[in-house]
């Protein structure tokens, strides 16, 4: 586990541990095809994941505002046009219908800003939009409620951490302000939606009591009231990964500002419970200022900082509310092997064996049988992964042994 966890190429769990674990497993999907980098932004847009912005310290910051689109189902990248604000980091984003809205954050002059913007991706256009209606800053989040946005907290350049928080209305293409964020300003929260309802948690307070927290609020924009949930397990943080995916919140990894110490335990919100369960912490290196998005039943996580800027990409599988695997797990058998593996449950999927730094030494399109037979002779002695895919998914993986 020491040797597979110290290379770029995680070790992915097997199945079965998986099952006893919330059925939650990750998996290293391709690396962003640019420079790694923090306090980036990253949305959903029907099947796709759209990302970019953001920043590397230095004694000259370099900023970014290029912008990329992921397919999970071809696990490729393809660079889009870049933000109409320029190099921007620490900005919010959210969407609303079929298009993607980000604003605000830091540009390479050092101020502050209020612009926003809107991408289209059927055209890959950006447009712009109304000044965010608060003061300008970085660190703020943004969520989407219906067909509504609503974005607030961060780090203005005038009064220091801010509470207040906005509605935007893409069809009059005005902002409102609504409820304050109760605890006080807040700077580097994560924020996000189920439903009908906006979270809000965590982050750095300037406020008393001062300091990095792990509560969670929840917004009624109908009633336009705040109410405090289950707080976050785990230690208090900011720079935190959150987002929403198939009516669950998650949210990890962050740093505690007095310490300086880089997380990576993953936690799972349900709103409907007002609990949270523990998963597998993240498997790529601790940091802060990750970012993540989900498509369907998969969540997705990337960039990043721990003092080194990370452009590498992760996928976390997710269970079907039934509790069980949304395709048959696989089964390997022998494993370890020596000359011939059966690889079990993999109907029409693609089977690739991967060495542990992710490169690809077989290809295998499995048929309409539910057994696959593999000679893996050739294979020299070591550990291998072993990827099932199916169209749209990576599925699993497990780990192989060759003696």
């Amino acid at each position: 586990m020491f040797m597979v966890r110290s290379l770029l190429f995680a070790f992915l769990f097997s199945s079965a541990f998986l099952h006893a674990q919330q059925g939650w497993g990750w998996y290293q999907r391709s690396n962003i095809p640019a420079p790694g980098r923090h306090r980036s932004v990253a949305i959903t847009i029907g099947n796709k994941v759209y990302t970019g912005l953001g920043h590397v310290n230095a004694v000259v910051d370099i900023l970014y505002g290029d912008w990329w689109e992921f397919d999970p189902g071809s696990n490729s990248w393809t660079q889009k046009a870049n933000y109409a604000g320029g190099p921007t980091h620490h900005s919010f984003a959210f969407t609303i219908g079929n298009k993607g809205y980000v604003g605000t954050g830091r540009i390479a002059t050092g101020a502050n800003t209020t612009a926003f913007y809107c991408y289209d991706p059927l055209t890959n256009t950006w447009s712009t939009k109304a000044p965010f209606g608060g003061l300008a800053r970085r660190g703020a989040v943004g969520f989407s409620i219906g067909n509504k946005g609503y974005a607030g907290t961060g780090n203005t350049s005038m009064s220091g951490y801010s509470n207040d928080f906005w509605e935007y209305d893409p069809a009059g293409d005005f902002w409102v302000q609504r409820a304050f964020f109760p605890p006080g300003g807040r700077f580097a929260c994560v924020g996000f939606s189920i439903g009908s309802k906006g979270y809000i948690g965590t982050g750095e307070q300037s406020t008393p009591p001062a300091g990095s927290k792990n509560d969670l609020w929840e917004y009624d924009p109908a009633t336009n009231q705040w109410i405090q949930k289950a707080n976050v397990p785990g230690p208090n943080r900011l720079a935190a990964c959150g987002f929403s995916c198939n009516g669950k919140g998650l949210v990890g990894t962050g740093e505690d500002f007095q310490s300086g110490n880089n997380f990576s335990d993953f936690h799972c919100f349900d709103p409907a419970t007002n609990t949270w369960t523990t998963l597998n912490e993240f498997e790529g290196i601790s940091r802060r200022y990750m970012v993540g998005s989900g498509v369907g039943t998969h969540a997705f996580v990337g960039w990043g900082t721990n003092g080194t800027n990370f452009n590498d990409w992760w996928e976390l599988g997710y269970m079907s509310g039934s509790d069980e695997f949304l395709i048959a797990k696989m089964e390997c058998y022998p494993n370890p092997a020596t000359d011939i593996i059966t690889l079990k449950n993999v109907r029409g999927a693609q089977l690739r064996i991967l060495g542990l730094k992710g490169e690809n030494v077989m290809t295998v399109q499995a048929g309409h049988d539910e057994e696959v037979v593999i000679d893996v002779r050739h294979l020299r002695r070591g550990v291998y992964v072993i990827s099932v895919e199916h169209p749209g998914e990576t599925v699993q993986t497990i780990k192989l042994v060759k003696q």
